[in-house]
């Protein structure tokens, strides 16, 4: 009979058998832990999933409410409705009727001069007279921009007479307000600026005094 290095060539092949079992049977055993780590992972990972599915997660309190409605500082798109002005209140605001309740409404993107001023020459009467024989006791156009009311809940617009007078750049053109940036509504501010150059070139109403 063969051997090799004085082996018997069956015993080696015999040697070689066992060896080759023994390791089956180790990767076999490696094998099946990692089947049953797989499986056990997955069993408890279906389980949470099915709990947390039941029993979702209580949501906190916030600490402030929350409103059920939109504030009255709403973003909306523009829009147009017609009103009656009761009385002027100064050369840009005034008083309309809306819905069966009294509204304070802004010209936007006017500033007219105060009334409350000690000054003579400050034209805050005349602005006020002005917007008070254009538009009191009139039905008038309210259009809105981006911004239908700022802070103090007053309604900003801008005003037209019903023979489509664009109330807020007649009282910039003739000088007796002027032009003032009220983002976001500066739909017209450039038209409007333009009328005030034209304005205090022409030396017209309150640029007069300047």
């Amino acid at each position: 009979m063969l051997d090799i290095l004085g082996v018997k060539i069956p015993l080696l092949i015999a040697l070689g058998g066992v060896a080759l079992l023994f390791l089956l049977l180790f990767l076999g055993r490696l094998l099946w832990k990692a089947i049953v780590w797989g499986l056990t992972l997955g069993t408890i990972l279906i389980l949470v999933l099915v709990i947390v599915g039941k029993f979702p997660p209580r949501r906190l309190p916030l600490p402030w409410p929350v409103p059920s409605k939109p504030p009255r500082l709403a973003i909306s798109p523009p829009t147009t409705m017609g009103v009656r002005v009761l009385r002027v209140i100064d050369g840009d605001t005034i008083i309309v009727e809306l819905q069966g309740r009294q509204e304070k409404v802004r010209y936007i993107s006017l500033d007219a001069p105060d009334l409350q001023t000690r000054m003579k020459e400050s034209y805050g009467r005349q602005a006020q007279e002005a917007n008070r024989q254009l538009v009191e006791g009139k039905t008038v156009r309210l259009e809105f921009d981006l911004q239908q009311r700022n802070w103090d809940g007053d309604l900003l617009a801008y005003v037209y007479l019903l023979d489509s007078t664009f109330v807020n750049a007649w009282l910039v053109e003739q000088g007796y307000a002027k032009v003032k940036r009220m983002l976001p509504n500066v739909k017209y501010q450039r038209r409007l600026t333009q009328l005030q150059k034209e304005a205090q070139l022409a030396e017209r109403g309150l640029w007069s005094l300047e």
